[in-house]
């Protein structure tokens, strides 16, 4: 787990020196845990004005990270996300990586916006069909959705890989 947590916010210090800027948004999704902390820092440090979702119980500690804006997910449905803040972020960082949480990220962004995520089809896909012929349908998988969030809602996507000690960083 720690060394999973090293790599995730290894990731996150090298997408965000390519996407923080002072009086940027960002949304985390998933903020309360070691990834989503670590960036909701890095981003308020770098002058960005940063909201997340998180529990209940993970509020206070994303507030004091710098979170200006904190939403209890349990409270508020992804569906409800995605109208409520439709294109008012600069990026948004999935780290929950579901369908869901997804699609309400790519409507959360402004024209020209970029989405991360940490999880995803990589995994899901490996397990389901092994590493060689997983990974293969992940890598069209996200290409066909790099393509179509460029196209549909004129934004960039950043998909994460990570294994060995060492992160790759997919950008579209």
């Amino acid at each position: 787990m720690w060394k999973s947590n090293r790599l995730g916010i290894r990731c996150i210090v090298q997408w965000g020196v390519h996407v923080f800027n002072a009086r940027q948004r960002l949304a985390v999704l998933g903020g309360g845990g070691a990834v989503g902390l670590s960036a909701i820092q890095l981003a308020s440090a770098a002058g960005a004005d940063v909201a997340c979702t998180c529990g209940m119980r993970s509020m206070e500690r994303v507030k004091a990270a710098g979170a200006t804006r904190v939403i209890d997910y349990a409270t508020v449905a992804s569906e409800d996300l995605k109208h409520q803040f439709k294109g008012q972020f600069d990026a948004v960082l999935d780290t929950i990586g579901m369908e869901e949480t997804e699609e309400a990220g790519v409507e959360m962004l402004k024209p020209g916006g970029h989405y991360m995520t940490l999880q995803g089809e990589v995994v899901k896909l490996a397990d389901l069909y092994g590493l060689v012929l997983g990974g293969a349908r992940a890598a069209a998988n996200l290409f066909q959705k790099q393509l179509l969030y460029k196209n549909s809602h004129g934004i960039g996507s950043t998909y994460v890989y990570a294994a060995g000690g060492r992160c790759w960083i997919s950008e579209g």
